[in-house]
């Protein structure tokens, strides 16, 4: 990108509308969202987001290091778009009222919803180790 260099993970669409919201929230954003998340890291997220293409999560989880496995707050899970808003909805303005009082789909999409959390396989890693 010719603005900012881009990171799945700490550098993209989401991570940008959230920082900048937090700047103009003068940092209430951020602290709002400093609680740990449900446990969620980075490869449970990316794996999760990948998951439909067995090719491409099977690829996230083998090429991601450590990094990727520390548990994640609120804050920086919201570099998936959908777990940003959700969090956008339990956030408050400085007068104490919530940040999103109300939302509204202006265009329906015609993409598959985001996958649904659910415990990883065991299976692809068995077949990986026995043909290997």
């Amino acid at each position: 990108n010719a603005r900012y260099h881009y990171d799945y993970f700490v550098a993209n669409c989401a991570t940008m509308v959230r920082d900048t919201l937090d700047r103009a929230m003068g940092g209430a954003l951020k602290s709002q969202l400093a609680g740990r998340s449900r446990g969620n890291t980075f490869r449970s997220e990316a794996v999760r987001l990948a998951s439909p293409a067995p090719w491409m999560w099977l690829g996230f989880d083998l090429g991601l290091g450590p990094y990727a496995d520390r548990p994640l707050s609120r804050w920086e899970e919201a570099f998936v778009p959908m777990r940003l808003a959700d969090s956008l909805t339990q956030v408050h303005n400085s007068a104490g009222r919530p940040l999103v009082q109300s939302t509204q789909v202006l265009l329906p999409h015609r993409i598959a919803p985001e996958p649904a959390e659910q415990q990883r396989h065991w299976w692809p890693w068995l077949l990986t180790g026995l043909i290997v």
